[in-house]
């Protein structure tokens, strides 16, 4: 990943609404919620 603005494609079995990426995978998240995404559903 790159500075600034990056975008991410992920392909799922079955349909989410919210997903989340957590980038210090090592730490204690404290607040969790500020890693959830609404996801851009598009059909392939």
């Amino acid at each position: 990943m790159k500075q600034g603005m990056n975008t991410v494609t992920f392909t799922l079995d079955a349909i989410s609404d919210q997903i989340g990426v957590d980038p210090f995978p090592l730490l204690i998240d404290r607040v969790p919620a500020d890693n959830l995404k609404r996801c851009d559903l598009q059909a392939e």
